[in-house]
């Protein structure tokens, strides 16, 4: 038999048993939890089963389901419009672009870690370069190539855009914080 709990937009709902008894899903925050359970004929019980992160098997008879509604906690992301996309003349700089954006929760607090893709891809004909901050460049600029995909990463605890490329001075690598790009292109 499955149970279902489903919470209203802007809540997520937690599922308990016999007023204690909690299910993995709640870990989660969501809007919807289903969980299956499954009758023991020797013992006439419901039992819900679930494998935990450790490997452990959880195990609770079940009489009752109870289904609390929370209010979703508002999380703090960073914002992609937080780099400026900078394009001086139409005909020797492509527009670069923005795209992928996903945010992930830090656990145990409101923080997120988001990540996205820039790209910057030139006319035919033409090789690209991408800048960062009227200075440092995305290690792809050595291999005259007609589009360059970077990804950049940010922590909303300190909200910096971060680009990690190769150090000139190392060989090691570097995090870069970007706030600006600019994609100049060049003929082949």
């Amino acid at each position: 038999m499955k149970i279902s709990c489903m919470a209203i937009d802007g809540y997520y709902v937690n599922m308990d048993f016999n007023d204690g008894g909690q299910v993995k899903e709640n870990l989660d925050e969501i809007q919807n939890i289903t969980v299956e359970v499954t009758c023991d004929s020797r013992t006439m019980e419901w039992i819900y089963s679930s494998v935990l992160d450790n490997g452990d098997v959880y195990t609770h008879t079940v009489t009752s389901a109870n289904c609390l509604q929370n209010e979703e906690v508002p999380l703090n992301a960073c914002s992609p419009t937080a780099i400026t996309y900078l394009r001086d003349d139409p005909d020797f700089y492509v527009e670069p672009t923005d795209f992928g954006f996903t945010s992930t929760r830090i656990p145990d607090t409101t923080e997120t870690i988001s990540t996205m893709k820039i790209s910057c891809m030139a006319t035919d004909g033409n090789y690209v370069n991408m800048d960062f901050n009227e200075g440092y460049q995305a290690e792809d600029n050595l291999n005259m190539i007609q589009n360059i995909t970077i990804t950049v990463t940010c922590d909303s605890r300190n909200m910096n855009w971060i680009y990690t490329g190769p150090d000139p001075d190392t060989g090691g690598t570097i995090d870069f914080t970007v706030t600006t790009v600019e994609c100049p292109q060049l003929p082949l």
